[in-house]
């Protein structure tokens, strides 16, 4: 993890504390750094699919390399190709119904998660699969969507407990937790928090790729902060 995030960020000394400097006490966002770092501390994969990925816990033959090589193109499908996605993750569930992964893409490829179709589809997924990470985090993304007020005093769930008992994990998997984690510090009040962990991802160098929604989330909000410390905004 050797990449530079220039296309999202300011210069290491701006982007490290513009926050900081004005938002919130020294020594809080160091314990949220801390914590932040040491949690995030876990080997990512990049050319394999783990099993655990997948949701199955016992390697099968049928749904090693052939199940594995039709996923590889989907997951870099961009948002504006996301009915295609749909389209392939039907026919996968034809041959691998009891797949956890194909089911939480199902969620992912959803344009309108607001939509009662997509709650739906999540809470019969919840119950089919009531242990998979990715729908876990699907189902706490949708509750802050549907609840934005909680956020408020919601604390983000550690990424161990989310993939409990795993010394790794996938880029993808990865993105789907920081997704799910920044969304939670945005919408949050302790400012504190949303600093350090932007400042832990930065330091961490994850690659610019599967980064862009991440930063951008957060850009957009160091941009309203900005702005209020400014008076341009209420």
């Amino acid at each position: 993890m050797n990449a530079t995030h220039s296309k999202f960020l300011f210069t290491k000394t701006q982007q490290g504390h513009i926050f900081k400097k004005n938002l919130f006490l020294q020594t809080m966002c160091d314990n949220y750094y801390e914590e932040f770092i040491d949690d995030l501390d876990i080997e990512l994969l990049t050319n394999e699919f783990p099993d655990e990925m997948l949701g199955i816990t016992i390697p099968e033959t049928r749904y090693s390399d052939e199940l594995k090589s039709k996923l590889r193109p989907i997951l870099k499908l961009s948002e504006k190709k996301f009915n295609k996605g749909k389209k392939i993750v039907g026919e996968l569930k034809k041959d691998y119904a009891d797949v956890p992964f194909l089911a939480f893409l199902e969620l992912h490829f959803e344009q309108d998660k607001a939509e009662d179709v997509f709650a739906k589809k999540l809470s019969y997924f919840q119950e089919q699969f009531p242990d998979y990470p990715l729908i876990k985090l699907a189902s706490l993304i949708h509750s802050f969507l549907k609840n934005p007020d909680q956020t408020n005093v919601s604390e983000i769930v550690p990424l161990h407990d989310i993939f409990s008992g795993r010394e790794s994990i996938h880029d993808f998997e990865m993105q789907q937790y920081l997704v799910y984690a920044v969304f939670v510090a945005l919408l949050g009040e302790n400012k504190s928090r949303l600093a350090a962990f932007h400042e832990v991802l930065v330091d961490l160098e994850f690659p610019n790729d599967f980064m862009e929604l991440v930063y951008s989330l957060i850009m957009t909000e160091k941009i309203r902060v900005e702005a209020q410390l400014a008076g341009e905004i209420e």
